[in-house]
C-alpha cells in the first residue's frame, strides 16, 4: 500500500478523507480556478476545450469528489467492498493528481503552438461534415436505428431505457447495439453542428432524435459529452454576443440533464415519488456510478498488486474488431474484463467493468514512469488541440474546421490511452466516413 494516512470524517461519515490530501485538493481547485481565469482574461473565452476536458474528467470526479470516495455510504455500490476500497483510495488520488500535475507540464511545453492545417483524417471529415449527401445518409440511419430500439423496448420491457444489457441475454442483438452506440456519439455532433450552422425545425428534430437515442440505450456519457462540446462551440462562435449570465444558465441547464437522465434511467416509474427520486439521484451521484472514477481506480487497485500489464490492455483495444469468443487474448484483457477481475468482481452479474480516473489505465499498464510520459505528451497534444480548436472557430469562424481539429485528442487520448474500452468506436467512426467518402465521390 502506498499511502496509510488516517482519515476524519465528517457529516456522519458523508465525507471521509486524509487532512494531507484534503489540503493538496484545495491547492488544486485553487490552481485550476486561477489558471482558468488567466486564460479567460487573455483570450476572452470562458469554456475553450482543455477547461471542457479537464472539469468532466479531472476536476469533478478526482477533485470534488475525492471526500466522498471513502465514505462508508459507498456501500450502496460497491457492498462490503468498501473497507477495502478507502485503504487505497489516497494512492489513486496521488496517482491521478501526478498525471494531472503533468498534463500542465505539458501544456507548459505546448504553449501558444497550433495548426489550421487538415491532415487526412480531418480533411476526410471535414469534407464530409460539409457534405448534404452525408448528412442524409445520418438522417437516414438514425430514424432507422430509432424505429429499431423502440421494437427492442416494446419486446423486452425489463430493459426498457437501458438496451445495452441486453448482450448478456442475446449477444446478436447486444453487437448491433453496441455498433449504434459508437456511432450516436459523432451522429449528436454532426446533427448540433448542422443546428449551430443554420437552425431549422428540421435540423432540430434530428438533433433531439439522436439525443434520445442515448436514453433509450441507457448510455448517459454520450448525450453529455457531445452536448457539453457542442455548447463550447456555440459560446466560443458567439462570445461576443452571449451576456455572462447565460453562461450559468447553460450550467443550471446542463445540471438538471444530467439530473433527468438518471432520474430515468434509475426511478422507479411504479412508485414514482419525486423528491425520494431526486434524493436517490442525488446519492447515486455522490456514491453510485455517475462519477465514480476515483472510487473506482482505488477499487481495481485493491487487487492489483503492482503486476503491470505492460500494454496488454491497449492491444486488446486495438485489436478490438476481432470478436473476444475468437481470440483468447481479447477475452482476458479487455478494459472491462481486467478492471473487474483486479476489483475481484468478475462474479457480479451484468457488470461492464469499472471506470477508472483518466490515468489509472496507464499506471496498470506502466506504472509511474508511464504516468510521467504519456500524461506529459497527452497535456501536449490537449493543449495543441485547444490552441487550434479557439483559432478555428473564434478567428476563421470554422465550426466544422474547430471539431475536426479535435480529433487527433479524441482518438489518441480520450479514446485509447485514457481509457481504451471505447476504442472500437473508432473503427466504426472510420468506416462510417469512408462510406461518406464514397458517397461524396459517387455523388450518391
Amino acid at each position: 500500500m502506498f499511502f496509510d494516512l488516517d482519515k476524519i470524517e465528517i457529516f456522519a461519515g458523508l465525507i471521509k478523507f486524509s487532512e494531507f490530501f484534503f489540503l493538496v485538493n484545495i491547492i488544486l481547485l485553487l490552481h485550476f480556478f486561477i489558471s482558468w481565469r488567466y486564460e479567460y482574461k487573455k483570450s476572452g473565452v470562458i469554456f475553450d476545450y482543455w477547461t471542457f476536458f479537464c472539469i468532466l474528467y479531472i476536476v469533478i470526479p478526482i477533485f470534488l469528489l475525492y471526500p466522498f470516495a471513502s465514505s462508508d455510504l459507498n456501500v450502496i455500490s460497491t457492498r462490503d467492498e468498501i473497507k477495502y476500497i478507502e485503504q487505497y483510495v489516497d494512492q489513486a488520488y496521488f496517482i491521478s493528481i501526478l498525471g494531472y500535475f503533468f498534463m500542465c507540464v505539458g501544456k507548459k511545453m505546448c504553449g501558444s503552438q497550433y495548426s489550421l492545417r487538415l491532415n487526412v483524417l480531418e480533411r476526410l471529415v471535414y469534407k464530409n461534415l460539409k457534405a448534404p449527401n452525408f448528412y442524409k445518409i445520418i438522417c437516414i440511419f438514425l430514424i432507422i436505428s430509432y424505429v429499431f430500439l423502440i421494437i427492442l423496448n416494446i419486446k423486452y420491457p425489463e430493459y426498457s431505457l437501458n438496451l445495452r444489457l441486453i448482450r448478456f441475454d442475446n449477444p446478436l442483438i447486444g453487437s448491433v447495439i453496441n455498433i449504434i452506440t459508437s456511432l450516436i456519439y459523432f451522429f449528436i455532433i454532426v446533427c448540433g453542428l448542422k443546428c449551430i450552422e443554420k437552425k431549422s425545425t428540421y435540423r432540430v428534430v434530428i438533433f433531439i432524435l439522436a439525443s434520445s437515442l442515448t436514453i433509450i440505450i441507457g448510455v448517459r456519457s454520450i448525450l453529455i459529452l457531445p452536448i457539453a462540446l457542442l455548447s463550447i462551440i456555440y459560446f466560443i462562435l458567439n462570445r461576443e454576443k452571449i451576456k455572462k449570465r447565460n453562461y450559468m444558465y447553460a450550467i443550471l441547464l446542463g445540471i438538471v440533464v444530467l439530473l433527468g437522465t438518471s432520474l430515468i434511467r434509475d426511478a422507479s416509474f411504479n412508485e414514482f415519488n419525486l423528491f425520494e427520486s431526486i434524493i436517490l439521484v442525488l446519492f447515486q451521484i455522490f456514491f453510485g456510478n455517475t462519477f465514480s472514477d476515483l472510487r473506482d481506480f482505488s477499487w481495481v487497485l485493491t487487487g492489483f498488486n503492482d503486476d503491470f500489464l505492460l500494454g496488454k490492455t491497449y492491444l486488446s483495444a486495438i485489436i478490438s474488431f476481432i470478436p473476444s469468443s475468437i481470440l483468447e487474448f481479447r477475452e482476458s484483457y479487455k478494459y472491462g474484463i481486467v478492471t473487474n477481475n483486479f476489483a475481484g468482481i468478475g462474479n457480479w452479474s451484468n457488470h461492464l467493468g469499472l471506470r477508472m480516473t483518466v490515468f489509472g489505465e496507464i499506471y496498470l499498464n506502466f506504472g509511474y514512469i508511464g504516468i510521467i510520459i504519456f500524461s506529459t505528451v497527452m497535456g501536449y497534444i490537449l493543449s495543441y488541440t485547444n490552441n487550434s480548436f479557439i483559432k478555428a472557430i473564434d478567428n476563421k469562424k470554422d465550426i466544422f474546421l474547430g471539431y475536426v481539429k479535435t480529433l487527433v485528442f479524441w482518438i489518441i487520448g480520450q479514446s485509447f490511452i485514457f481509457n481504451s474500452s471505447s476504442f472500437f468506436v473508432i473503427y466504426v467512426f472510420l468506416l462510417i466516413n469512408l462510406i461518406g467518402y464514397i458517397i461524396r465521390k459517387k455523388n450518391l
